[in-house]
């Protein structure tokens, strides 16, 4: 298991740190994303990545050489409610959680086993002012298309 280190541009003081860390692992066209990334945009757990251009380490350009069906749900908790018996639904449904406390910000990597529906409605019933969710990789839509 290797990791790359993804330099973020922050803006407005977000994201609230200026490089991510994902686990991947080596193959022969590059790199196979293992993580649920928090905010790396357009990137899934599976996706096959060239990094194009790296600096000290970092990854500053990187371009798709496979997508994965796979989706990311960024999930923040900006109400301080409680979010345990959506993503025990969800863990159940298959889909993986990862969590960044200190923010209370969650990644979710969607399978393709789980219909955009469902993650609708696990997540109807809560305010818009207390859970905000974004769709940075969003891949269901066109495997249903």
């Amino acid at each position: 298991m290797s990791k790359l280190t993804f330099r973020l541009e922050v803006q407005d003081d977000w994201p609230p740190v200026g490089a991510e860390c994902l686990h991947c692992e080596k193959v022969a066209d590059g790199f196979k994303i293992d993580s649920v990334p928090f905010f790396v945009r357009n990137l899934s757990a599976d996706d096959v990545i060239e990094v194009v251009e790296e600096d000290n380490g970092e990854v500053w350009r990187w371009r798709h050489v496979t997508q994965s069906p796979r989706s990311t749900v960024w999930v923040m908790n900006l109400g301080n409610v409680e979010l345990e018996t959506t993503f025990a639904r969800l863990k159940e449904l298959g889909c993986r959680i990862e969590a960044f406390d200190q923010f209370k910000l969650y990644a979710l990597d969607i399978p393709t086993s789980v219909e955009a529906a469902v993650i609708d409605d696990c997540f109807e019933g809560y305010e818009e002012s207390d859970v905000a969710l974004a769709y940075p990789s969003w891949r269901h839509d066109e495997r249903d298309a």
